[in-house]
C-alpha cells in the first residue's frame, strides 16, 4: 500500500507588540505530518518565563482555509483538561483559552496543546492559509499584563503517487472516495448504503449510479429495485414499463415497486395468496402467512378464506347474512357470498320448515330434517321447546311413561300423553311386554284364547286380557308393576296370584329383602 503523506508546517512569522513585565512570552505552532484523510495533532507552544498563577491564556486563531477539518485542542504537559476550553464554530475560527489553577507551578519550559487538523482531499496540489490572530495573558495584578499580535502562515502539500490506489482495500480507489466524501483509509464504507436504495456504496459505483440519490434515473424506481430486478438504475424507464403488469397479478410495476413485490412472481412471499389478493385484504405480500392463521376467528385459515372459498379473511360474515362464513362453507347448500340464502329452506327433497338463518341459530343442519338424531325432526323439536342440536332429548321422558322420547318417536306413540292407545296401560309398560300401544283402536282388545277351565280370561294382550293366565289381568298386573307374562314376577317360588291374594307385592322378592336386611343388620 503506497502512503500519502500530507506535511502540515506552520511558522511563525511575527510577533508584534509584546509588552509584559519581567518577561517575553512567546507562542510557537510546530510542524505535524501524516496520511491523507488522517487527523493530526499540530503542538502549540506557549513559552513565558513569568509563573503561570492565576494567568489566563487566551489565544483566538481566525483560519481561511480550504478541505481542512480543526478539532478541539487537547491539552497536555500536565495541564488539567479542566483548565482548557476552546470554541469553534466550523468556519475557521477557533479560540484556545487555558485557565490554571493557582496552585500550578512556573511553566517555563512551556505549555503545550495539540490542535487536531484533519485534511479531508488529497491530491496533486498545495493549500496555503494565512493565519492571524491575538493573544492576551491577564493577572488579578495590573504589573502582569500583556497583548500582541500574531501572524503566519499554514502550507499544506498532498499528492496521490498511484491514482488508482485502493489504500484501505475496499475495491473502492482512493481518488473516487475522496471525491465522493468517503474515507479510503476505512474500508466498511464501501458497504454502506449512503442514500438507502438498497445498494451497497460500491455496488453503486460499479453501476454508475448516484451513491448519494436513490433514484439516479429520476423515473419513480429506486435503484436497488430496478437493479434486483433486471431494470436499468441509470436509463429512466417508459410509461409503458412503469404500468406493465408482467406477471399477471394486476399490479402495474410501479405499484409493485411501491409494495416492494416481484414484479415477476405473483406471489412474492409464495403462501399461495397472489399479492394483489394480500394487499386487497390488508395482508402483507412479503410475509408468508400461516396455515393456521385466522384473522376474523371464524374457523377458516386466511389461505382457505382466500383461496379456496373467495371469502374476506376479516370478515366472518362476508356476504353480511347473519351466518358466519365457516357455518356456511360447512354447508354445500350454502354460499358465503350469496345473502339471500339465509332465507332459503334448503332441505332436500323436503324442507323441515325452517329457514337457514334460524337453523344457524340454533346450531342445526340446514341440510338435515333430524340434526340430532333423535329421530324428533327439527321443526317438531323448535315448535315443542326441545333442543334441536342435541340427542340429549331423545333420551329423555317428556310423558313420564318409563319410554324415552326417541323410542316413542320411533314406535309411533305420542311423547306427550303416557298412554298412546287409552287402555290404561303406560306406553312403556307395552312397549316392554310387546302389547299393542300406539293405536287407540286396540285398547280395548279382547284377543288370544281362554286360559282353562278355572280362569275364562284369554291370554291376549288387552288391559282385560290374562297374557300368562295367573287371573290376573294385564291391567292389574299393570298396577302391581308386574310381569304379565310371569306367573312369578319376582322369582320368590310364590305365584303373583297367591301374593295378591296375601296382601304380599308380586314384583318384590320380600325373602331375598328381608336375608339382604337381616345380614346388614347382623
Amino acid at each position: 500500500m503506497n502512503t500519502k503523506t500530507i506535511s502540515i508546517y506552520i511558522f511563525l512569522l511575527n510577533i508584534l507588540f509584546i509588552s509584559i513585565v519581567n518577561a517575553a512570552p512567546s507562542i510557537s505552532i510546530g510542524i505535524a505530518q501524516g496520511k491523507s484523510s488522517e487527523t493530526v495533532l499540530v503542538p502549540i507552544t506557549y513559552n513565558t518565563d513569568v509563573s503561570l498563577q492565576t494567568v489566563t491564556l487566551s489565544v483566538e486563531l481566525s483560519f481561511v482555509v480550504t478541505d481542512i477539518l480543526l478539532g478541539a485542542p487537547v491539552a497536555s504537559n500536565n495541564v488539567d483538561p479542566e483548565s482548557v476550553y476552546a470554541t469553534y464554530t466550523g468556519d475557521g475560527n477557533l479560540k484556545i483559552i487555558i485557565a490554571p489553577l493557582p496552585d500550578l507551578a512556573a511553566f517555563s519550559s512551556g505549555v503545550l496543546l495539540n490542535l487536531p487538523v484533519t485534511l479531508l482531499r488529497a491530491e496533486a496540489t498545495s493549500i496555503s492559509s494565512s493565519i492571524s490572530g491575538t493573544y492576551t495573558l491577564v493577572d488579578d495584578t495590573p504589573t502582569v499584563t500583556g497583548s500582541g499580535a500574531l501572524s503566519t502562515n499554514i502550507t499544506i502539500n498532498a499528492k496521490v503517487t498511484d491514482p488508482l490506489q485502493d489504500s484501505d482495500g475496499d475495491d473502492i480507489n482512493d481518488l473516487d472516495e475522496i471525491a465522493l466524501g468517503l474515507n479510503p483509509y476505512d474500508v466498511n464504507d464501501a458497504s454502506l448504503d449512503s442514500d438507502g436504495d438498497g445498494l451497497s456504496n460500491l455496488t453503486e459505483i460499479s453501476q454508475n449510479t448516484n451513491i448519494f440519490v436513490a433514484d439516479t434515473d429520476g423515473d419513480g424506481l429506486d435503484d436497488g429495485f430496478e437493479y434486483d430486478n433486471g431494470l436499468s438504475p441509470t436509463v429512466a424507464a417508459s410509461e409503458t414499463l412503469l404500468n406493465s403488469d408482467t406477471d399477471g397479478d394486476t399490479l402495474t410495476l410501479l405499484q409493485e415497486y411501491a409494495y416492494n413485490t416481484s414484479p415477476d412472481l405473483k406471489d412474492t412471499d409464495g403462501d399461495t395468496i397472489h399479492d394483489n389478493v394480500e394487499i386487497q385484504n390488508g395482508l402483507n405480500p412479503l410475509v408468508p402467512n400461516s396455515v393456521f392463521a385466522d384473522a376474523d376467528w371464524d374457523e377458516l385459515s386466511d389461505i382457505a378464506e382466500l383461496t379456496t372459498h373467495n371469502t374476506d379473511p376479516s370478515n366472518n360474515d362476508t356476504d353480511f347474512d347473519g351466518m358466519d362464513d365457516y357455518y356456511e362453507v360447512t354447508y354445500a347448500v350454502l354460499d358465503p357470498n350469496n345473502l339471500l340464502d339465509a332465507g332459503y329452506d334448503s332441505e332436500a327433497p323436503t324442507p323441515d320448515g325452517l329457514y337457514n338463518l334460524l337453523e344457524y341459530n340454533l346450531g342445526t343442519n340446514p341440510m338435515s330434517v333430524d340434526s340430532d338424531g333423535d329421530c324428533m325432526k327439527d321443526k317438531f323439536e323448535y315448535d315443542n321447546n326441545f333442543n334441536p342440536a342435541s340427542s340429549a332429548d331423545g333420551n329423555a321422558d317428556k310423558d313420564s311413561d318409563r319410554l324415552n322420547n326417541k323410542t316413542e318417536c320411533e314406535q309411533g306413540s305420542d311423547i306427550f300423553v303416557a298412554d298412546t292407545d287409552g287402555d290404561g296401560m303406560k306406553d312403556g309398560f307395552e312397549y316392554t311386554y310387546s302389547f299393542p300401544f300406539t293405536d287407540p283402536a286396540t285398547h280395548g282388545a279382547n284377543n288370544g284364547t281362554t286360559c282353562s277351565d278355572t280362569n275364562s280370561l284369554k291370554n291376549g294382550t288387552g288391559p282385560g286380557n290374562d297374557a300368562d293366565c295367573d287371573t290376573l289381568t294385564n291391567l292389574v298386573e299393570h298396577g302391581w308393576g308386574s310381569n304379565p307374562k310371569s306367573t312369578d314376577s319376582d322369582n320368590d317360588n310364590v305365584k303373583d296370584q297367591d301374593e295378591v291374594a296375601t296382601g304380599r307385592h308380586p314384583a318384590v322378592n320380600e325373602p331375598a329383602i328381608m336375608a339382604i336386611i337381616n345380614g346388614l343388620l347382623l
